[in-house]
Parts: C-alpha cells; sequence; structure tokens
C-alpha cells in the first residue's frame, strides 16, 4: 500500500517493462492501490499479464495493455503514439523493464551487449523521452520513476537461486 497525499493527482500510470513480474507488478499493485488506472506496456505474450491484470482490477482500478518489443525503439515510440491517439492521459510512467547476461562482462557476446544495453538503457531514454514529449505538448506535470533491480549489481556468474550476502554500498 502507499501512502499518498490525498491532493496528489495519480488518475493514471503508464508501464514499461520486460515482463510482468517482480519489481514492476509489486510496484504497480502499489499504485493501483493508491487509486492510479494502470496502462501497460508488455512483451507479446506476456505470460505474467492476467495475473498483473487481475491483481490491478482487484484493486478497483482499470488495467489496459499495450504489445510492444521493448528492444526496439521505433516499437516503443510507436506504442506511445497509439496510446496518446486512443486517448489515454497519463500523470506517472514507471519504467522498470531490465536483462541481465549471466557470464563475466568479457565473455557478452556482442548480442548480449545489444540486449543490456537495448533494454535497460535505450528503453528506459526512448520512453521518458515519449511521455516527456506528451507532457510538454499537452503542458501537463507529470512523473518519471525509473528503476532497476539489484541483481545488476552483483557477480552475474552466480547460478540462479544461489544465496547472495545483502549488497552494501560503503561509498
Amino acid at each position: 500500500m502507499v501512502d499518498l497525499d490525498p491532493n496528489a493527482n495519480v488518475s493514471e500510470l503508464t508501464e514499461l517493462r520486460c515482463r510482468t513480474g517482480g519489481l514492476g507488478t509489486a510496484m504497480t499493485t502499489a499504485l493501483a492501490s493508491a487509486g492510479a488506472d494502470i496502462i501497460s506496456i508488455e512483451l507479446p505474450n506476456d505470460s505474467g499479464s492476467e495475473n498483473t491484470k487481475k491483481v490491478v482490477e482487484e484493486c478497483g482500478r482499470k488495467y489496459t495493455r499495450y504489445e510492444c518489443d521493448i528492444s526496439n525503439r521505433q516499437q516503443i515510440r510507436e506504442t506511445y503514439r497509439q496510446m496518446w491517439s486512443d486517448g489515454i492521459v497519463a500523470d506517472i510512467v514507471l519504467n522498470c523493464a531490465g536483462v541481465q547476461r549471466r557470464a563475466a562482462a568479457v565473455d557478452f557476446t556482442d548480442e548480449d551487449i545489444d540486449a543490456v544495453i537495448d533494454i535497460n538503457l535505450k528503453a528506459t531514454l526512448v520512453s521518458c523521452q515519449e511521455f516527456a514529449k506528451k507532457l510538454i505538448a499537452d503542458k501537463r506535470p507529470g512523473k518519471v520513476i525509473n528503476i532497476s533491480s539489484i541483481i545488476g549489481m552483483s557477480d552475474s556468474r552466480e547460478p540462479l537461486g544461489r544465496k547472495r550476502p545483502p549488497f552494501v554500498d560503503c561509498s
């Protein structure tokens, strides 16, 4: 549950994410609980989409889904154009898509590098651009939330499921 100022304008959330799971779903649920309708940009055939929709609707909020290959910047831009054409008015964008490759950085293939940069960096930046362009054109304020998992700060060569010590930044 999110404790919001009762005067806050949280009418709709536009969310760009790679999969419907983890941090994105937790924050989507919190925002829906606080009164946000959810517009989710997801990968085609995302297996977690129905669960996220169910959780949002259980909060009494509306859930609208757009499909997009988020590694493709042009598709992201087209998806935003379609949303605006459909009359979507969003106040918040939550960017939480991310991928990781389980290899030492020196062993990354060109495809690994492209996937990580295209999704973790470029998709987030393009989403911010498209959201900001609409806010500026409409002369409206908005909020941008960009998050990533702390798993990116860990040794990516460790097998999944292995217990890791907590990450502590002492700088």
